[in-house]
């Protein structure tokens, strides 16, 4: 409710027509099926219970006892939340097909709506049969398309920015991996084409719940990886979903909070936070290489949703870990405990500013770069993409100017991106073979087939005679 009294602040008093849900095994088993019933609610559904206080069935919720639409849902269920709660998405899908078929008019019916537009699209646009298209467009729970993977499989594009130039592309890879139709055996992790890009239209919120005190949406890649779909309504609609938490990590305090305030709230207390720096700084590399992922994190999110990710967040995250502005001797740590690390952090920002994420003063770029060059030239190329692998950055940082460890540092790259020599194959030296050395040839062939015989001979000599022992011992017992 908190979520949708926000949206209609926002919008004039106008409902949102569709919600985006992200299901995940772990936060449903945590938070005990908050998201299911938020999917519930929406849809304007609650669920009946017996007499034993099971739930035995789904039934509508009358419109005048809801007092405002019925609103639609887009389903993204991770590969946990699939393989442990299939009876979830039946319901879910049976859930929808419900709402669909509410008549009730009191209020506008958005999820019956939709149905109507995406039958008619499957139908003009894919070609479509009617009946199998009014079938297909109450589907509503997508994830991947190989019912036996986990994830997105989109990271690996969205941190190697230059594979791609447009976040069309990165949409379009994420529509294709992730338009598995999840509703029952008939239809599990069946890809359909256009149908989860047809149901990105009206698309205005994305809500998941979050209920770790350890992982946030910084700390955590796959939270940005989820969020991703946020990239396909934008390349898709044109408008950018508001991305809301469903904060339960209180059980008696929960809330809601945007996206942008959850990773400030989180940056605030742990990566821009001196006591929480200090304490990291007491472990080793992999506390650094934690970091420099969670900078990593944060160009994720720039992706996912660019508003979530201003520049004050860059430019704050440079003054700690560049300009040590907290005083901690941040480069004297990662260049004792991990050096590869701050290399990967400055070459993620810089990646940044190289995307247009951030709009960096050149100072600011300058300085980072310089920085980035030093740790190269003086502890080696970490080997990492970032470093090594994303070529376009390189040309890129090849452009700024990098003070007295730019020599030194191209030197470096150089080095640890050329493809190391093969030695060179030694021919083989052919002998001529004359009538006196086959004659030879033969001659030690006729040699060793007589030492052979010989031997043989000798063996079964020797096997003769234990088995003659064997039977004068045998008659000499008897």
């Amino acid at each position: 409710d908190d979520v949708l009294a926000a949206h209609r602040e926002a919008n004039g008093g106008a409902w949102p027509r569709r919600v985006a849900c992200v299901l995940w095994g772990g936060e449903s088993i945590r938070t005990r099926g908050v998201a299911i019933a938020q999917v519930f609610c929406l849809l304007g559904v609650r669920v009946k219970y017996d007499s034993r206080g099971n739930a035995s069935e789904l039934e509508l919720i009358p419109s005048s006892e809801l007092g405002r639409p019925r609103i639609d849902v887009l389903v993204q269920t991770s590969g946990q939340f699939r393989d442990a709660f299939g009876a979830k998405i039946e319901a879910i899908d049976r859930a929808v097909r419900l709402a669909a078929e509410a008549e009730d008019d009191a209020f506008p019916n958005f999820v019956r709506e939709n149905v109507a537009k995406i039958a008619e699209r499957l139908v003009s646009e894919n070609g479509t049969q009617p009946k199998e298209a009014a079938e297909l467009a109450t589907a509503r729970v997508f994830g991947s398309t190989n019912a036996l993977s986990y994830g997105t499989g989109i990271m690996r594009l969205v941190e190697r920015g230059d594979l791609w130039n447009d976040e069309t592309e990165v949409a379009e890879r994420y529509l294709a991996n992730m338009s598995g139709v999840y509703r029952d055996a008939s239809r599990w992790g069946t890809p359909v084409k256009g149908l989860l890009e047809y149901n990105l239209d009206g698309t205005e919120l994305m809500l998941q719940s979050r209920s770790s005190n350890v992982l946030g949406p910084a700390k955590l890649d796959h939270v940005y990886e989820f969020a991703t779909l946020a990239t396909a309504v934008r390349a898709k609609t044109g408008s950018d979903p508001k991305i809301w938490f469903d904060d339960l990590r209180s059980p008696t305090k929960p809330r809601v909070e945007t996206a942008r305030a959850a990773l400030r709230e989180e940056l605030r207390t742990t990566l821009w936070n001196p006591k929480y720096l200090k304490g990291l700084q007491r472990e080793g590399a992999g506390a650094a290489a934690s970091t420099a992922k969670t900078v990593r994190n944060l160009y994720g999110w720039n992706v996912a949703q660019p508003e979530t990710i201003d520049a004050s967040v860059w430019e704050e995250t440079t003054a700690v870990f560049v300009d040590d502005a907290r005083g901690l001797g941040i480069r004297e740590w990662f260049e004792t405990q991990n050096p590869a690390a701050l290399q990967d952090m400055t070459a993620v920002m810089l990646e940044t500013v190289r995307k247009g994420y951030w709009d960096a003063a050149p100072e600011t770029v300058e300085k980072i770069a310089k920085l980035h060059a030093e740790l190269v030239a003086k502890h080696g190329a970490s080997g990492s993409y970032e470093t090594t692998g994303n070529k376009k950055l390189i040309e890129f940082i090849g452009t700024l100017p990098l003070g007295e460890a730019g020599d030194a540092y191209r030197a470096e790259i150089e080095r640890a991106t050329t493809p190391p020599q093969a030695p060179p194959i030694q021919g083989l030296a052919l002998t001529e073979i004359t009538e006196n050395a086959e004659k030879t040839s033969e001659s030690d062939t006729t040699s060793t087939d007589a030492s052979e015989r010989r031997r043989a001979l000798l063996v079964f000599a020797v096997l003769l005679g234990v088995v003659a022992a064997g039977f004068c011992v045998g008659e000499a017992r008897r």
